[in-house]
């Protein structure tokens, strides 16, 4: 399942009409189906890669967490209420998205629930209404520009009330095998402690070999981060780790103690790596917001590489990423997948640096950094490594148990 289009009014402070068109705006070579163009299905490209630059309070953001709302909600049918997502009283949003051989366009308004305030249960749904639902079967040989138009009346939901808090429509793709499109959200605000417990709860799905490689890169000084498993006491899994420093004693601690032995760059480092490794093997979407906040640009680029690589990027997964820096991208080619946020009057607006902005395909680099003059240059070996182990499980298509 891919994205390709998605048009909103009334979240947040984006603009009314506020579309974010996800398809290449420009000719696709054979070279960019190598690195930044992933074919999904022939002559059907999108982007392997996705940013959003701009200034502190641009928008970036928002726009962030528009995309993975959206791809829940085309994924699970349902949306969690959020009161600061809405600006007005409802949400009208359209997105077009490919599945199977077929383009959908669905339409919606989403409502605040019926009950509102301290009433509201932490996890209450979004109202549906107003739903339609159009399709039309993909041709290869349909001219781009018609991509995204020329869809059948399409249907309208049968409910008896006109509103719900789910989508019988969304949940009548492929009802029996429901396609994966849960995306993965790394968000700027994740506390450590909240980072480090997502990665212990997800790092069972790595190999020794992957997860070792991915602390090394990050503190190349431990040795040992595990888990101590079930407790017989509690009949639950246990909250207490066992933690080694390469000459050092192995200690028994709990994980708000391992967060103090940490830094904040190698906790956020080994859950990042994670989800990049999960959203390569299940070719779902990954959206990162300020993906440099604690990072080494090594690091970053490292992992921009991995989904621009198309022997990695073999089930045509997608990073979404925000960042305040264009060096951050530069090793970007292509100028449309890139968009530059602004927010003037309270307005959020998204442009498009290939459609607003003349400028050159390739973007300068720091020749200190790259001529390593501070010393700064990550393990090059370990890197390559990384990318290795990955492959050699990603090919496999599956995660372990």
């Amino acid at each position: 399942m891919k994205i390709l289009d998605i048009k909103v009014t009334g979240y947040k402070m984006l603009q009314d009409n506020f579309e974010l068109n996800l398809l290449p705006k420009t000719k696709v070579s054979i070279m960019d189906l190598e690195t930044e163009i992933a074919d999904v299905v022939t002559n059907l490209h999108t982007f392997s890669t996705i940013s959003f630059v701009g200034s502190n309070s641009s928008g970036k953001t928002t726009v962030l967490t528009l995309i993975d709302k959206v791809e829940k909600l085309i994924g699970d049918g349902q949306l969690v209420y959020k009161a600061n997502d809405f600006n007005n009283n409802k949400i009208t949003l359209e997105v077009i998205f490919y599945y199977g051989l077929t383009i959908y366009k669905y339409h919606c308004d989403l409502l605040k629930p019926l009950v509102t305030g301290t009433l509201m249960r932490s996890h209450s749904l979004c109202l549906i209404a107003n739903e339609k639902l159009s399709t039309k079967h993909y041709n290869k040989y349909e001219p781009k520009k018609n991509l995204l138009y020329n869809f059948d009346n399409g249907i309208k939901s049968d409910r008896a009330f006109s509103r719900n808090y789910e989508s019988d429509l969304l949940l009548s793709i492929n009802p029996s095998n429901r396609f994966s499109v849960r995306s993965l959200y790394f968000a700027a605000d994740f506390s450590n402690l909240d980072i480090l417990n997502k990665f212990l709860d997800y790092k069972g799905v790595l190999s020794a070999k992957l997860l070792m490689n991915f602390i090394n890169i990050l503190d190349d000084s431990i040795e040992v981060i595990d888990s101590i498993g079930f407790s017989e006491k509690t009949h639950s899994e246990s909250d207490m780790f066992r933690f080694k420093r390469k000459n050092g004693k192995e200690q028994i601690v709990t994980s708000r103690e391992l967060v103090s032995f940490l830094s904040s760059g190698t906790i956020k480092g080994l859950l990042l790596y994670t989800y990049v490794y999960i959203s390569l093997t299940l070719g779902i979407t990954l959206i990162v917001d300020e993906i440099e906040n604690s990072f080494h640009k090594d690091l970053v680029e490292n992992i921009i590489l991995l989904y621009n690589d198309s022997e990695v990027n073999v089930k045509k997964s997608t990073l979404i990423f925000s960042t305040h820096y264009l060096e951050i991208i530069d090793t970007i080619n292509r100028r449309d997948s890139i968009y530059v946020m602004h927010k003037k009057n309270g307005v959020i607006t998204a442009d498009s640096m290939y459609e607003k902005y003349h400028l050159r395909n390739e973007l300068s680099k720091s020749n200190q950094y790259n001529n390593n003059a501070f010393d700064t240059l990550l393990n090059y070996e370990l890197l390559m490594k990384i990318k290795k182990e990955m492959m050699k499980h990603i090919i496999h298509g599956q995660l372990r148990n």
